[in-house]
């Protein structure tokens, strides 16, 4: 579920190897569109195309994608998110150096024999002074990617990104 301007949005994405999937549906104004890529640049086509559809057809524009904030790292307690976030086929080693939250992610499984993906390194810079909310970025010139981190109901730790919750296992 989504909040656009004031319209509630549903929607659901996927992914596979090569491939992308976004549905998004706005109940009250009766429209829906749904994206089926193959895009290198799958969220950045997907932000376009849905801002056409929806800005044309609902008269709803969607929120701007979130951005690094300036905070003090001292402020924040980025210790706390440390530690190996697993699920199939992905493995977040997330560690605090230098006074900033960096992540290591690496394909697993299957999707590493058929990726054959070196692992990435990516820093996550705070998204507001929460210290659970942030972003990063692959490469300069892409859109920022949310990445937050919360409590189950059994009060393990995980990490959202990608749409998905990882749990931490250490």
């Amino acid at each position: 579920v989504y909040h656009w301007a004031g319209h509630t949005i549903i929607g659901h994405d996927g992914d596979t190897v090569g491939q992308s999937a976004f549905l998004r549906v706005d109940p009250r104004a009766r429209v829906a569109a749904c994206l089926l890529t193959n895009s290198g640049q799958s969220a950045f086509l997907q932000r376009v195309v849905f801002t056409e559809v929806f800005g044309t057809l609902a008269g709803v524009s969607m929120p701007p994608l979130p951005r690094p904030v300036a905070v003090g790292a001292t402020e924040l307690d980025l210790g706390r998110h440390a530690g190996r976030y697993e699920r199939t086929s992905r493995r977040f080693d997330v560690s605090a150096r230098d006074g900033r939250l960096q992540l290591r992610l690496t394909a697993t499984g299957e999707l590493a024999a058929i990726t054959d993906a070196e692992p990435e390194e990516l820093i996550l810079y705070p998204a507001d002074a929460s210290g659970v909310n942030f972003v990063c970025r692959s490469h300069d010139g892409e859109p920022w990617s949310p990445v937050s981190f919360g409590q189950l109901a059994d009060r393990t730790p995980y990490l959202f990104a990608g749409g998905r919750i990882t749990p931490r296992v250490r």
